[in-house]
C-alpha cells in the first residue's frame, strides 16, 4: 500500500506534521508516501491572499525528514502539487529549478479567474454545462505545461464542492474533450491521477457506488486503458492523517478489474510500477 498525494503543514491549508504523516502511513501498512504540498502560483497571479509556500524552508526541511525516515521498508517521497495556471507558467519553472523533487502533480484549481471550488466559479457559471466544459478545457491545457511534471491530478476536482444536485461529471457529457485529455496524456507518456477524495456535500465515497469511488471516475478510467493508457497514480489527497491510503483497496481492485497491472508512483522523478 502506498500514498502519492498527501498534504502537510507546509501546504496553506495541510494540517498535520510530516512526522505525524509518516507513522500513520506506516501504521498503515503503506511502503511509500509522498508529501505534496500545494504551490499556488495560480492563487497568486489570480490575486487570493493564501500565504506561499515557502520552498526553501519546505526542501530542507524534506530533505532532512528523507535522511530520517527513509528505510529499506519505506521511502518518504518530496512532492509538490502545481495549481495550473497558464499566466503562472514562468513562476512554476522558476520554483522548480535545481530542486531535486520525487513526483511533481499538475492539477487545475481556477479557471476564469477563480477558484472552482469556491462558490465565486459557479456564480460566474451558472450553468453547469459550461462550468464543467471551461474547467475540462482548462485540464486539457494543462497537460501541455512547460514546466516539468509526472501526474495530471484529480481531473474531476470541481465536483467536489459543486452546487448542483446531482454533482457528477460524466464521461459520456464530455467525450471529446476527455479523449483529448487522455490521449495528449498517453502522447506526453505521463500518468493519470485516481484520487479517493470524491466527497460532495458532506458525503464520503463510502456512501456512493463503485461509480464515484474516484476522480476521475470508473468510466472514464475505463476509457483511459481503452485509448491505451497504463500509468495511473493512487492519491488520497488527504490533509489530515484520517484520510491518507483512503479506499486504497477498493480502489486498487476496481483498476484491477479494468485491466491496469498497478499504480505508478515516483522516485527521483523516475516511476515505478507497483503491481496489483
Amino acid at each position: 500500500m502506498h500514498d502519492s498525494h498527501v498534504h502537510s503543514i507546509f501546504s496553506d491549508d495541510g494540517m498535520e506534521a510530516v512526522e505525524d504523516v509518516v507513522a500513520t502511513a506506516l501504521s498503515r501498512g503503506c511502503d511509500y508516501v509522498a508529501i505534496t504540498d500545494h504551490v499556488n502560483r495560480d492563487y497568486q497571479v489570480i490575486g487570493y491572499d493564501n500565504p506561499q509556500i515557502n520552498m526553501s524552508a519546505y526542501v530542507a526541511a524534506m530533505q532532512d525528514f528523507k535522511r530520517r525516515f527513509n528505510k529499506k521498508n519505506f521511502r518518504l517521497a518530496m512532492g509538490a502539487e502545481l495549481g495550473y495556471l497558464k499566466s503562472a507558467n514562468n513562476l512554476y519553472i522558476k520554483d522548480l529549478a535545481d530542486i531535486d523533487f520525487d513526483v511533481i502533480i499538475n492539477s487545475v484549481h481556477c479557471v476564469l479567474g477563480s477558484e472552482v471550488y469556491y462558490a465565486e466559479y459557479f456564480n460566474k457559471c451558472p450553468y453547469k454545462h459550461f462550468a464543467y466544459l471551461e474547467y475540462l478545457k482548462a485540464v486539457r491545457e494543462s497537460v501541455d505545461a512547460p514546466y516539468p511534471y509526472d501526474i495530471i491530478g484529480h481531473i474531476g476536482y470541481i465536483q467536489r464542492n459543486a452546487p448542483y444536485k446531482e454533482p457528477d461529471m460524466f464521461y459520456e457529457e464530455f467525450s471529446d474533450v476527455f479523449d483529448d485529455i487522455l490521449t495528449a496524456i498517453i502522447e506526453k507518456d505521463k500518468c493519470l491521477e485516481v484520487n479517493s477524495k470524491t466527497y460532495r456535500g458532506g458525503k464520503t465515497t463510502s456512501e456512493f457506488s463503485l461509480r464515484h469511488l474516484s476522480i476521475p471516475d470508473v468510466d472514464v478510467l475505463k476509457r483511459y486503458y481503452e485509448l491505451g493508457g497504463r500509468k495511473i497514480s493512487f492519491g488520497s489527497d488527504a490533509h489530515r492523517t484520517n484520510s491518507i491510503a483512503y479506499n486504497y483497496d477498493k480502489i486498487a481492485a476496481a483498476m484491477k478489474e479494468i485491466g491496469f497491472e498497478g499504480f505508478t508512483r515516483y522516485v527521483n522523478r523516475e516511476p515505478e510500477l507497483v503491481k496489483f
